[in-house]
């Protein structure tokens, strides 16, 4: 009990330590990586196992609950493992174009990766959050600068925008005369309009609000797999995972695509469940003898 006390208070000094931003970005969870931390953890299996195997005899379902918790535990801390050993992450761009599948990409990093079917992707799709402009009031003197008042969005219906104290402004003042064509301007929306009073209307560039593409696995029997990908709903085939990270925000000409393998994901899902069931059996049981 004694060594598991300190093992303990050793792995929460890691993940304070790892909880602290340093200066190259994601350095502080090397910290993780290093042999005392996976020392340190494989100890911690060793004893939980050790902890699980003296408390082997009897059925009780208080006892069930015990060995699901504690092993649950290990089998999460042997996928995280594995994953760590074997697992693979990386990111690339996948152009927009359903006829140009490829089964190798440049990575982010310089490097390359290969996969074992072709992919491709096509159909992109973007929503935007309403457009909107930042009203700035006409400083009082010459020295000064504009002052930010308040932000209007752009409405879907009617022909004015509605500036409340400050009056309203007819959107078709706001639209481009003649649609813009130069990256980074919206065609359809001035960037500035001036107001009568001196005071400016500025365009703010709106954020995506929703993005999607269709992407295309083909095997090696030439077999195409379709299936839309999304921010948040990642799409699984060949043993890897592909999740949605970014596009080309100017000529949308492909998408930022980030892909891990991870063996060791089914076991940390599995050990996560076992955990649920355990401390539930545990918590119905302590409650039951309660009632008693």
């Amino acid at each position: 009990m004694t060594t598991s006390i300190y093992i303990f208070i050793a792995l929460i000094l890691f993940f304070i330590a790892g909880a602290f931003p340093v200066g190259e970005a994601e350095a502080q969870i090397i910290i993780f990586k290093t042999p005392v931390f996976i020392l340190l953890m494989a100890t911690l299996a060793v004893l939980i196992l050790q902890c699980c195997w003296q408390q082997r005899r009897g059925f009780k379902l208080r006892k069930i609950g015990f060995q699901l918790t504690h092993l649950g535990a290990v089998v999460i801390l042997v996928g995280a493992f594995l994953g760590f050993i074997v697992g693979k992450r990386t990111n690339f761009a996948i152009p927009l174009t359903k006829h140009a599948a490829a089964d190798n990409f440049q990575t982010g990093d310089g490097g390359t990766v290969k996969f074992d079917f072709k992919l491709a992707a096509s159909g992109f799709k973007v929503e935007f959050f309403a457009k909107q402009y930042n009203l700035y009031k006409a400083p009082a003197t010459k020295d000064a600068d504009y002052d930010y008042v308040d932000k209007f969005r752009i409405p879907s219906s009617g022909d004015v925008l509605d500036l409340g104290n400050y009056g309203t402004v007819k959107l078709e003042d706001l639209r481009q005369s003649m649609p813009s064509t130069v990256q980074g301007i919206d065609p359809d929306w001035k960037q500035q309009h001036l107001l009568p009073d001196g005071s400016i209307l500025q365009l703010v560039n709106s954020a995506p609000r929703h993005y999607e593409a269709m992407l295309h696995m083909t095997d090696k029997n030439s077999a195409t797999t379709d299936k839309k990908l999304m921010v948040n709903h990642p799409v699984s085939y060949g043993g890897w995972r592909f999740y949605l990270m970014s596009y080309d925000q100017q000529m949308k000409r492909y998408i930022v695509v980030s892909a891990r393998n991870d063996p060791g994901r089914n076991l940390v899902i599995a050990g996560l469940w076992m955990m649920i069931v355990g401390v539930f059996v545990i918590c119905f049981v302590k409650a039951e003898g309660t009632r008693k």
